[in-house]
């Protein structure tokens, strides 16, 4: 269905070339006789009055071949410092799953229905305890779609060392380590909060990683 915005915009090309050929005739209709058969365009009717004789004028003057080439010049540096802009800006890193989630109105239960896995699956790809080689390509692209970040932000994130669980307490007086990371279809054999049906697919998703 035409817009009225569309139409109005359809009227005031077809006047533009009207009142363009009529310009161009020997006799060409006033500026008054236009804008009291069209009133609706008068503001565009005027201004196309008034620019035309400065672009025909500039259109006549003879060109300047130093003054182009340094226009020509300037305009070559600021396409190459935008571009340059552009190649060089980092998108910022990824703080965790979760709390990116959180920023966009998700909780982990929506965000892990949103990738199709379990809580627990979700919560090793927030610690990052997935060997990130094991992880298909889907898993990644569902979590950058739902968390309105790149795929780029989300592998960088994943790539990066496993982490502890937060809030977890330890016993030992050493130090902490974060637990090895692990095969994801390893893990998504063993899981018990996926159905059979989420299982299925992400083993299929996996075999396919690892077929590559």
């Amino acid at each position: 269905m035409t817009t009225m915005k569309q139409t109005l915009e359809s009227e005031r090309d077809a006047l533009y070339i009207a009142w363009s050929e009529d310009r161009q005739t020997a006799a060409p209709t006033p500026l008054r006789d236009w804008i009291a058969r069209h009133p609706a365009h008068a503001e565009e009717l005027t201004r196309w009055a008034v620019d035309a004789p400065v672009l025909e004028c500039a259109a006549q003057r003879p060109t300047d071949p130093a003054a182009e080439a340094r226009t020509l010049e300037i305009g070559q540096q600021v396409v190459a410092e935008m571009r340059a802009r552009y190649l060089t800006a980092q998108p910022a890193p990824l703080k965790g799953l979760l709390e990116t989630a959180k920023a966009c109105g998700l909780t982990p239960k929506a965000l892990a229905e949103r990738l199709g896995v379990g809580l627990s699956t979700l919560a090793k790809l927030q610690q990052r305890h997935f060997r990130f080689a094991s992880l298909p390509a889907e898993i990644v692209e569902r979590a950058a779609d739902a968390l309105q970040v790149s795929a780029g932000q989300v592998r960088a994130y994943l790539q990066q060392p496993p982490t502890l669980a937060a809030g977890a307490s330890y016993k030992s007086d050493g130090v902490p380590r974060a637990a090895e990371q692990e095969d994801f279809a390893q893990a998504v054999r063993a899981s018990r909060d996926m159905t059979e049906e989420q299982k299925a697919y992400w083993l299929a998703q996996a075999e396919n990683t690892t077929g590559e």
